[in-house]
C-alpha cells in the first residue's frame, strides 16, 4: 500500500518534467542554387584549390534560432522557426557549393588542408536576419580571401537583401536563400578574379 502510495505521488511530478522546449513542425536551412554537375576527376594543386572556413559571426547568430531585427539596437527571435545547423556553417557550405559551380577551384575540407595548401576563404558573418516591419531580410558577410602563390590577404563586404512575403518562417526561410545565394555568387566570381573584380 505504502509502495502504491508512493508512486502515485510521483506521478503529478513526471507531468511537469520537461526537457527542453519543443522542436518545430520542420527546420529551415539553405540551398545553392548552383550545384557542381558531376563530372571528371580534377587534379588538386596549391593552385587550383581553396578552403571555406565557417565564418566568425555575433553571439546573435550563434545558434539554431533565426534573428529578427526589432529595432536599431533590439533583437528577438522568429516564433516557430529553427535552423537546421549554425546559420554560420549552413553559410559556409552554401559559398563552397557556389564556388565550386562558379569556378575551376576544388573546395576541400579545411582538416585537409595539408594537401593541397591553395587559397583559403574566411570572414564573418554580419548579419542573416530579417528586419521586422519591412518585409525584408539581410545578408552580410565580410570576407577574407588569401589567394595563395604568396599574395597578399584582401578583404571585401558582401551584401544582399531579399523581400519577404510575410514574417512566417517559410517567407523568411525562402528570403534568406535568396539572399544567401546572391553573396554566394557574388563571393565565387571575386574568388574566380583572385579576389581583384569588385
Amino acid at each position: 500500500m505504502k509502495r502504491f502510495l508512493a508512486l502515485a505521488l510521483l506521478m503529478p511530478l513526471a507531468a511537469c518534467v520537461s526537457f527542453g522546449e519543443k522542436p518545430p513542425a520542420s527546420l529551415m536551412t539553405l540551398r545553392a542554387t548552383e550545384q557542381l554537375p558531376a563530372g571528371p576527376a580534377k587534379p588538386l594543386t596549391s593552385d587550383n584549390s581553396i578552403i571555406v572556413y565557417q565564418p566568425t559571426s555575433s553571439q546573435m547568430l550563434a545558434n539554431d534560432h533565426v534573428a529578427v531585427r526589432t529595432g536599431g539596437t533590439s533583437i528577438s527571435y522568429l516564433k516557430d522557426a529553427r535552423w537546421s545547423d549554425l546559420p554560420s556553417r549552413l553559410f559556409a557550405d552554401l559559398v563552397s557549393d557556389t564556388i565550386a559551380a562558379r569556378t575551376d577551384r576544388v573546395v576541400i575540407d579545411r582538416r585537409q588542408y595539408a594537401l593541397a595548401p591553395g587559397a583559403r576563404l574566411s570572414g564573418k558573418l554580419e548579419a542573416f536576419e530579417l528586419i521586422s516591419g519591412r518585409g525584408e531580410v539581410v545578408v552580410i558577410y565580410d570576407a577574407v580571401l588569401v589567394p595563395g602563390e604568396g599574395k597578399p590577404p584582401v578583404s571585401r563586404r558582401f551584401e544582399a537583401r531579399a523581400r519577404t512575403a510575410s514574417e512566417k518562417p517559410g517567407s523568411v526561410g525562402q528570403a534568406l536563400n535568396e539572399a544567401a545565394n546572391q553573396v554566394a555568387v557574388a563571393v565565387a566570381d571575386w574568388v574566380k578574379s583572385g579576389g581583384t573584380a569588385g
